[in-house]
């Protein structure tokens, strides 16, 4: 699949020089039809990103003033709880989830604004103990501020309803961590509770494995013997390794990558080679065009996987 897809972004015109310099021939079903040599699921986000993301954000002092500035209704919310723990943590939680919309363990919470807060509300500093907000009191909070925000938790309804935007977002979008940036705004479009990136990783995992399977799926059942062989074909060793002069090169380069880089020579013999090289190439092309056709993939994503396949 993923060389079919560089083969419509050759036609397509892409100007990346694809650089294949292994020497295996085995090539279609073994490699890309094969579960094991599927995309390997890396981590969507940098580390940077993914400490931004699992940990609250880090506000300025100006910020804590605007973003931590408590609600009415969170203010009398604090009067009925009973420890400093209990209250600073709240609100705590109150300012975060405004901020991005997700809730976080109160280990994580910055003492910088456990301080701020503890001191707006004429607290002492050393009796509020984060460690002691925790368990069945955080639960409750973090229900009854979904409720006053008007939010939805993240639970199993809306689990599927964000599983089934994940599998449309793996047919139109490219890149994924593109596709979890977009989950994190469907959540917040609709109003639903953003859980944590090991959730979303889990999901994103499954929906781009069954997008794979269905595409090899389509494989499996349409590609015919002779386009197996074209495509087995193109990684051969170019015919020029057959001469005396270079058949003791260990580094050898494959058939396909002979139609580019492609030369802008304006040289007769040139000129030539580059006819006879957009012929062949439209052969192929219109030989796999119907099972391209049924794969169905979005043009952002045919030089996604072309690119995959040059750097492997």
């Amino acid at each position: 699949m993923r060389l079919v897809c560089l083969l419509s972004d050759y036609f397509l015109g892409s100007n990346k020089p694809g650089r294949f310099v292994h020497s295996e021939r085995r090539f279609f079903i073994h490699t890309f039809i094969h579960p094991q040599y599927r995309l390997p699921r890396k981590d969507y986000l940098n580390s940077e990103a993914r400490q931004k993301f699992d940990y609250p954000p880090v506000l300025t002092p100006e910020q804590k003033l605007i973003y931590l500035k408590t609600p009415e209704w969170a203010t009398e919310y604090v009067k009925n709880l009973q420890t400093p723990s209990n209250k600073v943590g709240f609100l705590l939680q109150v300012g975060y989830f405004r901020i991005v919309g997700r809730f976080f363990v109160s280990s994580r919470f910055h003492q910088s604004d456990v301080d701020f807060v503890s001191e707006r509300i004429s607290l002492d500093v050393n009796a509020v103990q984060m460690s002691e907000y925790e368990g069945r009191t955080t639960l409750r909070h973090r229900e009854d501020m979904l409720g006053y925000f008007g939010f939805a938790p993240f639970e199993k309804s809306s689990e599927q309803v964000l599983i089934e935007e994940t599998h449309r977002l793996a047919y139109v979008q490219t890149r994924p961590y593109l596709i979890f940036e977009g989950m994190v705004a469907f959540l917040q479009e609709q109003r639903i509770e953003i859980p944590t990136y090991q959730t979303l990783k889990t999901i994103l995992d499954k929906a781009l494995s069954n997008f794979e399977w269905e595409l090899e799926s389509i494989l499996t059942r349409h590609l015919t013997s002779e386009d197996i062989l074209l495509l087995d074909q193109l990684l051969i060793e170019h015919n020029s390794y057959q001469e005396d002069s270079r058949r003791h090169l260990t580094v050898k380069r494959y058939e396909i990558t002979f139609f580019k880089p492609i030369s802008q020579s304006m040289e007769t013999k040139q000129i030539r080679k580059r006819v006879h090289n957009f012929q062949h190439l439209k052969r192929m092309y219109l030989q796999l065009l119907p099972v391209a056709k049924r794969l169905k993939l979005s043009d952002a994503t045919i030089p996604f996987y072309a690119e995959y396949v040059i750097n492997n």
